[in-house]
């Protein structure tokens, strides 16, 4: 067998060695770790997501008392409920946004 011939068995077995060990290390190291990276990344903008809607929740429930206490003290005039309604919900309003 001619050098030449040798020289490019022997590449090509480096080569399918080296894809052999990338593909290893990416399988058995690698991907694991990216794996649980990206689970730990996406707890987190869960628990940022639940905390916001919980800090919204509690909010709203502060104007929802507010109007149930308005209304339980107001006359059942439609016009005078109306009226007085405005002014607590545009106020409570420029809290939220």
């Amino acid at each position: 067998m001619l050098i030449r011939k040798k020289i490019w068995y022997a590449g090509a077995a480096l080569f399918l060695a080296a894809l052999l060990g990338i593909a290893f290390v990416m399988s058995y190291l690698a991907q694991p770790r990216l794996y649980q990276q990206a689970l730990e990344n996406a707890q987190l903008r869960a628990d940022g997501a639940a905390a916001h809607v919980q800090t919204v929740l509690a909010q709203t429930a502060t104007l929802t008392r507010s109007m149930a206490a308005l209304a339980s003290t107001l006359p059942l005039s439609e016009a005078t409920f109306i009226s007085q309604f405005k002014a607590v919900a545009i106020r409570r309003a420029g809290q939220f946004w």
